[in-house]
């Protein structure tokens, strides 16, 4: 079995026996030892406290349950599925958020932290079926490509959240970052992120236009360009988009 596999198969076990129990959304905290200590990276944490992405995040014990809480956070307010540590995955894929390294505020580009790249080709990539592997993906400020495909990333913070960690590591919740990869329209609230998005990369072969929550036109974003602040009349304003393709 792959062992991006071995990873997500815990996580969906975890969610099956939470929804036969009556839990809705995300996996509790104390399944996952979010709490207690979760503001303290030298903290302990006991094997009873610790689940599998806990396990594999490479971080520190308090700051991986930091990192983890932020996700249970997610998962029981929007919904999703955990697929790596770092990831939180919607629609079959083809929306994920990614949280950023609470230490750095950088998103991780280690083929181990992301599971998207081990996935099938995006679907904005018509009659086109190669396989997204470790090997041929790359990251732009952590937003994910191939030779063929790639995806679209709204971003919290200012330059591509390069700057939400501002030195000595520790800087909690290190920002999030939404990325897509299906053509058509979509509402950044769905997954909580309206009027969240600061900079953004457009990695696809396609036009990106992006709305406020009344329609009205923030920016345009051309292929395979990036932005990483979109002034401030626009800063936190972006609702929806649409991936022209």
């Amino acid at each position: 079995m792959k062992a991006w596999l071995k990873r997500v198969l815990p996580a969906l076990s975890a969610a099956t026996a939470l929804a036969v129990s009556g839990v809705g959304g995300g996996v509790s905290a104390a399944a996952t030892g979010s709490t207690g200590g979760a503001d303290d990276p030298s903290a302990p944490a006991s094997a009873a406290t610790v689940n599998p992405w806990i396990a594999e995040s490479g971080l520190p014990p308090g700051v991986a349950r930091q990192l983890q809480q932020q996700i249970d956070e997610q998962i029981a307010a929007y919904g999703g599925t955990q697929i790596s540590p770092y990831e939180v995955s919607y629609n079959g894929g083809n929306a994920i958020m990614v949280f950023a390294n609470p230490l750095t505020g950088e998103f991780p580009t280690n083929p181990a932290d992301r599971a998207e790249a081990h996935r099938p080709a995006p679907r904005n990539a018509p009659g086109v079926s190669p396989q997204l592997t470790a090997a041929t993906t790359s990251y732009r400020y952590g937003c994910p490509y191939n030779a063929t495909s790639g995806w679209t990333c709204f971003y919290q913070n200012i330059d591509f959240n390069n700057y939400s960690c501002p030195g000595g590591g520790g800087c909690g919740d290190g920002g999030r970052m939404l990325q897509f990869e299906s053509c058509g329209t979509q509402s950044l609230a769905t997954y909580g992120f309206s009027r969240q998005t600061t900079s953004w990369v457009n990695n696809t072969s396609a036009y990106v236009a992006v709305y406020d929550s009344s329609e009205n036109p923030l920016w345009d974003e051309s292929p395979g360009s990036a932005d990483a602040y979109v002034g401030s009349t626009a800063n936190d304003k972006a609702d929806n988009f649409w991936l022209i393709c």
